[in-house]
This record gives C-alpha cells, sequence and structure tokens, in this order.
C-alpha cells in the first residue's frame, strides 16, 4: 500500500509503514506543506495513495 501522511500528524508515521513494508511519504518531505487537502487530492489521485490525516471535517467536505 502506499501511503501519504498529512502535515498534522508527525513524520514518525512513515518510519513505521515503512517498516511494515509500506511505501510511505509524509507532505512536508515532498514540498507539500501549507497545502489545502482539496490542493493536495489530484497528487493523491495521480499518484495511487491513501492518505492519512486527522483533519476529518475538512477531508468530510471535499467528498460531501
Amino acid at each position: 500500500m502506499k501511503f501519504l501522511v498529512d502535515e498534522c500528524l508527525h513524520t514518525s508515521l512513515v518510519t513505521v509503514a515503512q517498516h511494515h513494508g509500506h511505501d510511505c511519504f509524509h507532505v512536508n518531505w515532498l514540498g507539500l506543506s501549507g497545502e489545502t487537502d482539496w490542493d493536495l487530492m489530484p497528487r493523491i489521485v495521480a499518484e495511487d495513495f491513501t492518505f492519512v490525516t486527522n483533519n476529518a471535517r475538512d477531508f468530510r467536505k471535499l467528498h460531501a
């Protein structure tokens, strides 16, 4: 599985996912810090990421 971890979560989650054999990246490491979830969506879809975030309120608005 391929994960993209949002900037609201700690970068250590990337290490945990990688330790379990997953491809995982952090928004900050890709130079995307400060981007809204909406602005991240094209990259999430294009690169087949599973987006990991804890700001569910913002994310629900995108899919309402």
